[in-house]
């Protein structure tokens, strides 16, 4: 991968790892679904304006959009306003690539090979051992939530993989539509008029420069840019190159969660995310198949006539499984 290219997806990782913070702070003024309709209205606008629309038909756009905007962040924010740490809630949101392989094997009837497997039962490692970890703290009830957006998340990758559109940017940017409406009619129905009133007179308050700045951050930023950035890698390299740059996402969310918002990193989290990491590599990496020689003395000289000639030409062309790809999102 050329220099540039490692450059801007290390941008691209930063701005995802980012965005957690960036919203903890946002909701300290707004609630979380607000946020979620705000989020996207951005978005739609320059999809609409600059970006094609795909050839993939309405519904699926729409239940493309519905998973990975309105539930994955959904629950996403209201694990992190029911206080999940931002640090963590960037970690559990990573279980999408565990999710994604057992919904594959359910939906699409896909088969992974055994990297693929192990790598699964690190990442379930991982989340449990970080899941006790909160539970002994205060509620588990964050994790669930942070986990049901992990889940929405994996129902948007199989829609995605079912979809196989060849402009899978255009699809990113065109999901935003089927979002803000239905969201701010569910900011005002269970949140109330008053509080969503309130949220959006955040905009012009005392606060209104944190709040045009955070929104500014993860639609324009986090959403627009960074996702045009990795469809841009994704594209160019294959996916085994790209794909394990996303691991480092809850890295940076966990460092910047301690660094920015003083939250405590302990050593039981720490292992449980080296652990979690650790499998989404192995999820995410393709396997390399085993170096057979392109040539071999002893078929030349027994030729055809040799079965063990013959099993030697079927061994050098054996390929290893590769695994079920996960598709990206702005997290």
């Amino acid at each position: 991968m050329r220099l540039f290219h490692q450059l801007i997806g290390a941008l691209c990782i930063l701005l995802w790892g980012l965005q957690f913070i960036v919203a903890d702070a946002a909701m300290a003024h707004i609630s979380p679904i607000l946020l979620v309709a705000l989020r996207f209205i951005p978005v739609a606008i320059i999809a609409i304006l600059f970006v094609p629309r795909p050839a993939v038909k309405w519904r699926w756009i729409l239940l493309y959009g519905t998973l990975m905007g309105s539930l994955e962040f959904g629950f996403l924010f209201a694990a992190m306003r029911t206080g999940l740490p931002t640090g963590l809630s960037s970690l559990i949101m990573q279980v999408s690539a565990p999710f994604t392989v057992i919904l594959g094997v359910l939906l699409l009837r896909q088969r992974p090979s055994r990297q693929v497997l192990i790598g699964l039962v690190l990442c379930l490692i991982g989340l449990g051992g970080a899941s006790v970890q909160r539970a002994e703290a205060t509620s588990l009830l964050p994790v669930l939530l942070c986990i049901l957006a992990g889940l929405a998340w994996a129902f948007g990758n199989i829609t995605a993989a079912h979809i196989r559109s060849d402009r899978p940017f255009a699809l990113a940017m065109w999901m935003s539509i089927a979002v803000p409406i239905p969201m701010l009619i569910a900011a005002v129905v269970l949140d109330g008029p008053a509080v969503t009133a309130a949220g959006l007179a955040s905009f012009v308050g005392p606060e209104a420069l944190t709040m045009w700045l955070a929104l500014g951050f993860l639609s324009l930023l986090s959403s627009a840019i960074a996702t045009g950035i990795w469809t841009m890698l994704m594209s160019t390299y294959p996916a085994s190159q790209v794909a394990p740059l996303a691991t480092l996402v809850p890295v940076v969310g966990m460092v910047a969660g301690h660094v920015v918002a003083g939250e405590e990193l302990t050593a039981a989290t720490i292992v449980a995310g080296c652990v979690m990491v650790a499998g989404l590599l192995l999820v995410t990496m393709r396997p390399r198949p085993f170096p057979w020689p392109s040539a071999l003395p002893w078929p030349r000289a027994f030729g055809r006539l040799s079965r063990f000639g013959r099993l030697g030409r079927a061994r050098r062309t054996r390929v290893s499984t590769a695994p079920i790809p996960v598709v990206a999102d702005s997290l």
